[in-house]
């Protein structure tokens, strides 16, 4: 082929690159911010945030089943849902011996293999159970002491890190904590967030990011939620915020993250139970009613293999 004196364009069109960073991980995308000056901007523009958000949220896990536990402190009720819309509701009997304790009981995060981590409200027992062949296994007694920074809402649990609240007289911040170097970070919350009358956050883990959910009064009457995640522990310039959903006829707490990025929230009215589907921005009652306090919702992939490596 003969050669030819023909430009080859190095222009990019935007909508393309637009389409290439809404896939990347946040953090890469942060930092491709700092290569162009056209790119600085990149999470100021609604266009490349509707598609970077859209994409976010329509990743899930698909190895897990469609149901989720809810558990409902208040009457000590513990819930199977599953069917695309939580249709199918079934109740669960704790294993023994928290069926016959009147304290609360805590579940640790999500299932593993089906099998879930629960305790008591002193966290003096902590036991193993799977709730789909009923075994259940007591972890034993440690003399060490212990330090228990796991509750609903402030923790979460990403890829070998600990995340959870820490506060001062003055500032608010997100503890980050790496169980393989055993190296703390701290991170500030956006400066957005300091000024506003009122502000209540959850912590939770959104589509393998550390995500905040904050409600928050801009007046006395006018309540909004807003969705953030984070880039990367230690960069407060990496919080993104996805959404801002309002103004709310009632206040709304989140207790829990779905399947698909849906969040689970009790609405503070009537305790009633709704699922907000993050990717039609569509908010709808599931038909069960949460408990005021201490309600949760835990991600569960049914598994009838034995719990192994735990004595009784």
């Amino acid at each position: 082929m003969a050669p030819t004196n023909q430009k080859v364009s190095l222009h990019v069109p935007e909508d393309v690159v637009f389409s290439i960073f809404s896939k990347l991980p946040l953090k890469s995308v942060n930092r491709f911010t700092c290569v162009s000056k056209s790119w600085t901007t990149l999470f100021e523009n609604s266009y490349f945030m509707n598609m970077f958000s859209k994409y976010m949220v329509s990743k899930y896990h698909l190895s897990y089943d469609e149901a989720c536990l809810l558990l409902n402190c208040q009457w000590r009720k513990l819930y199977l849902l599953s069917g695309e819309r939580f249709e199918n509701k079934v109740q669960l009997n704790w294993p023994d011996p928290f069926n016959r304790s009147y304290s609360y009981t805590y579940i640790f995060g999500s299932a593993i293999n089906g099998t879930l981590c629960i305790n008591n409200e002193n966290h003096s027992r902590i036991v193993l159970w799977n709730p789909a062949t009923d075994e259940s296994n007591i972890v034993p007694a440690n003399k060490v002491r212990c330090y228990i920074l796991s509750f609903i809402g402030i923790d979460a649990y990403l890829n070998g890190v600990c995340h959870w609240w820490g506060e001062t007289e003055c500032e608010t911040y997100v503890v980050s904590f790496n169980l393989s170097n055993e190296v703390p970070v701290t991170t500030l919350l956006p400066s957005d967030l300091h000024d506003l009358k009122w502000v209540y956050r959850y912590l939770a883990v959104l589509n393998e990011h550390v995500a905040m959910i904050s409600n928050y009064a801009k007046t006395t009457s006018s309540l909004y939620t807003s969705i953030s995640i984070l880039g990367e522990p230690g960069v407060k310039e990496s919080w993104i915020k996805l959404f801002d959903i309002g103004p709310l006829s009632c206040m709304e707490h989140p207790i829990g993250v779905g399947k698909k990025g849906n969040i689970f929230i009790r609405k503070d009215d009537d305790n009633e139970l709704a699922c907000l589907d993050l990717t039609t921005g569509v908010m709808e009652n599931i038909g069960a009613k949460a408990g005021a306090f201490r309600s949760q919702i835990v991600l569960y992939d049914k598994n009838i293999l034995p719990i192994k490596g735990m004595n009784n």
